[in-house]
């Protein structure tokens, strides 16, 4: 009797959990959709929840879009969301449930003046694009607990005065490693990073009037200015030759306190091979920091900081190297040090007494900031 008990409450489980999943199924919507017109946005059903794939709302009929007031049952997109192109859509009225979303881009919609439908959207998984958007004033209306997990880029929204909504500035001081923030050509306090840095935290450290990149032999040469400094504590040279992954190429301590014109400079030894993208990070004394724009150089080939490779009797550092302040240190294959010096990197190091193979060459900056170079000793 108490085996068939069980085995009725176990049948009447696996048919509340068929219900559920049918119902489930009945609301999501698989695969991408597409909207080119108000009459096909007034033909989708209502009862789709969840869509799978991509939406992409644009009008190319004569039927323009007006309202997304369909979509309004709509909670969860697993793909990108494109509004692109609705030059007659001035709100987004109609994605009030919407939730979570794996990519939106909002742009070149010439009417719309706000995001404030938005409130409920917590998660975008991936990038965020706000773009040429004619009569965007503000995007106050985000939540406050969006969180974004890719680049966001908010760009050429002429009349776009109010960025420093709380889920913006939260994404401006903490954003995923390898992402990226691009602000430019808006209006007012969003017109670039640096004002929306002060939109979202006050004045900035460092007020930066110029920053300039160029080729001088096998080095890159970096110059800027600033024009005002309050508080500030250093500048952080950063490179990257795909303006993703970025490396510390050096560090220089700011004026800290000043009203007026302050230069500076500083020679990047170890530029790669092609492009390479610099930036400053600006920091303050308080640790809150932000960033320049980057600039860009072309190099045909990288330098070697030693030579010959491979090696005999001598090894020699180049000329962007000996006689200046730092720490150089060889390591064989096991990672016995077999030769080290601190001060002035010397000219040259007498190797005719090691044993043929391969060794790691460290070369320390005065900075502390280190290159690698695995170098090999002839027969």
């Amino acid at each position: 009797m108490q085996l068939i008990l069980l085995k009725s409450r176990m049948l009447l489980l696996l048919i509340m959990l068929s219900a559920v999943s049918s119902r489930l199924l009945a609301q999501t919507y698989v695969g991408n959709v597409e909207f080119t017109s108000q009459s096909a946005l007034n033909s989708w059903e209502s009862q789709w929840k969840t869509v799978t794939g991509n939406i992409y709302i644009t009008s190319l009929a004569s039927d323009v879009v007006t309202s997304l007031a369909p979509l309004q049952n709509i909670t969860s997109v697993g793909g990108a969301i494109i509004i692109a192109e609705n030059h007659s859509l001035t709100s987004l009225s109609g994605l009030g449930g919407l939730q979570t979303a794996g990519m939106l881009e909002i742009s070149f919609n010439g009417a719309l003046n706000n995001l404030g439908a938005l409130s409920a959207l917590t998660t975008v998984t991936g990038t965020v694009n706000i773009v040429g958007n004619e009569s965007l004033t503000s995007l106050t209306g985000l939540a406050t607990s969006l969180t974004i997990g890719g680049d966001l880029t908010i760009r050429n929204n002429p009349m776009l005065s109010v960025c420093n909504a709380p889920a913006i500035c939260n994404y401006q001081h903490v954003h995923p490693a390898g992402t990226y923030l691009n602000v430019s050509g808006n209006a007012g306090m969003c017109f670039n990073e640096a004002m929306l840095y002060s939109a979202c935290n006050g004045p900035l450290p460092v007020v930066l009037t110029e920053f300039d990149a160029i080729v001088e032999g096998s080095s890159v040469r970096l110059s800027w200015a600033t024009t005002a400094e309050n508080n500030a504590s250093h500048f952080d040279i950063e490179r990257s030759n795909d303006g993703r992954a970025w490396q510390k190429a050096g560090i220089l301590q700011a004026r800290g306190e000043s009203l007026q014109k302050e230069t500076y400079s500083f020679s990047d030894s170890y530029p790669f091979a092609g492009e390479n993208l610099y930036r400053l990070r600006m920091t303050d004394r308080d640790a809150t920091y932000s960033y320049s724009r980057i600039r860009s150089v072309y190099m045909r080939e990288a330098p070697v900081p030693a030579y010959p490779n491979p090696f005999s009797e001598s090894l020699f550092l180049s000329p962007h190297q000996a006689g200046l302040p730092g720490a150089v240190e060889l390591t064989d294959i096991r990672g016995k040090v077999v030769y080290q010096a601190q001060g002035q990197l010397p000219a040259s190091i007498t190797t005719s007494q090691w044993r043929s193979g391969t060794y790691l060459l460290k070369l320390t900056d005065k900075e502390g900031i280190s290159r690698q170079l695995r170098v090999v000793k002839a027969e």
